[in-house]
Order: C-alpha cells, then structure tokens, then sequence
C-alpha cells in the first residue's frame, strides 16, 4: 500500500472512532440531578391528624355518638349496633338522656382514638429523619380536639428537632382541621334528645323546613325511634327509647 493510501485508511479510521464516540455519548441515557427531598414535618403531622380524626368520626356517627358501645345501651338496626342517646327502661316514663355532654364526650373520643394513631406516625417521621441522615429528637406528644362548625381541629404539641449538618429543623406545635358535620349533629341530636324527654317526640318536618342542609329520617320500631341524620354526604344514627307503652294498651 502506498503512503497516499495509507493516510487516507487513518483519517477514515480515525472518523469511525469519533463517530463512535460522538454516538456513545448521545445515546447514553442522561442521569438527571436530583435534589434530596426535604422532609415536610408540619404536613407530615398534620396529614396524620386529619386521617386519624377522619377515621374516628366516621365510626362514632355510624354508632350513634360513641366509639366502643360495650358500656353503652345500645340495639341492633339494619345490621349494625347503634347507641341509644336517651334511654329508659320504664313505662310511661321519659328517657334519661345518655350522652348529656354530646358534644365533648365526641371531641374526648376523637382524641383518645387519634393518640396511638398519631404515636404510631411519630415513630415513622424519627425513621424517616434518620433514614434521610438527619439526628432527630422526638418529645412527648400532648393532643387536644374541638368541634366546631363544619369542622374538627386538633392541636398537637409536639417538640421535634432534627439536624443535618448546617440544617436544623425545630418545631413545638402543629394544627390540623378536617371537614366533618360532626358539630352539626351532635347539636341537633341534643336538640332531640331533649324534646323527647320534655314533649315526647320531636318535630323533624319543621326542622327541615327550616333548615333545608339536614335531612332527618325517623323510623319506629317496636318500642324504639331511630333517627337518621344527614348532611355533607354523612349519616349520624343513633336511637331513642322513652314514654314506652306497653303492647296491648287501649283507651277507654
């Protein structure tokens, strides 16, 4: 081969291997930079709150008011235990009312229920804290719930400090709120309670009339009112039993 020829199998060598090398680098996939994701306490606690009050709620309407109905008088309803609000096992005697603190009893429920649920999701922010490289310290957790008006809150004191070379992350308190008619009911179920005891019965229609948002169902069975209540697309179902008569009783 003659030097002419030579030269020209490098250069055409020499494209190859930097055709090769331009391909290699285009085709090899891009590794995108990703930014460690810093961790949100706040809506970490607060997202653990809301699904533990959510939660709770939810079992205490479908039961009239309580959570755990092992203490409580309660009587079978389309397949599930309900509470009796106000209850009396006597004839021709109002009922005694079961619940006379509705509102709060609720609340304390929530919040006893919320606790270990929220325990559990602490241990779970430290793990994540750590697994993420920080040093975490966790202190005692004090709750409080209320409700309120188309809402239950809860607040949450809670020390929490985390580090991670020059970032410090140092928080106390936190509140959580999630929307639930909870209040409404409890307010209205009162309002039953109260003019069964006094008037022997409780005048839904006008209710409604007046307050167009809450549909109220009363079914009786037997010596036994249920009340259905409904609004926000949630039901509160509890029971009464009061001024019972006897079966076979007639006038005159």
């Amino acid at each position: 081969m003659n030097k002419r020829g030579q030269i020209a199998l490098f250069v055409i060598i020499a494209i190859l291997i930097i055709g090769a090398v331009l391909f290699l680098i285009i085709a090899k996939p891009q590794i995108p930079f990703v930014t460690p994701t810093k961790i949100d306490v706040p809506a970490y606690i607060e997202k653990c709150a809301t699904d533990s009050m959510a939660a709770a709620a939810d079992k205490i309407m479908s039961q009239g008011g309580f959570l755990d109905l092992n203490n409580s008088e309660k009587i079978m309803y389309k397949g599930s235990y309900v509470a009796y609000l106000c209850y009396t096992t006597e004839f021709y005697r109002p009922c005694v009312n079961q619940a006379p603190l509705l509102e709060n009893q609720i609340a304390n429920q929530i919040n006893d229920y919320s606790k270990p649920e929220m325990e559990k999701c602490i241990l779970r922010l430290k793990a994540n804290l750590e697994n993420s490289g920080y040093t975490a310290n966790i202190g005692a957790l004090n709750m409080s719930v209320i409700l309120v008006p188309k809402e239950i809150l809860m607040n949450v004191s809670l020390p929490v400090t985390a580090s991670k070379g020059t970032e410090t992350l140092d928080y106390n308190e936190f509140d959580a709120k999630t929307a639930s008619p909870m209040y409404e009911f409890a307010d209205l179920a009162n309002k039953i309670i109260n003019s069964e005891i006094v008037y022997g019965d409780f005048d839904d229609i006008s209710y409604i009339l007046t307050h167009p948002d809450m549909m109220i169902y009363k079914d009786k069975i037997g010596y036994d009112k249920f009340y259905t209540l409904e609004t926000s697309g949630k039901l509160f179902v509890f029971s009464i039993r009061s001024n019972v008569i006897p079966e076979g009783w007639r006038m005159g």
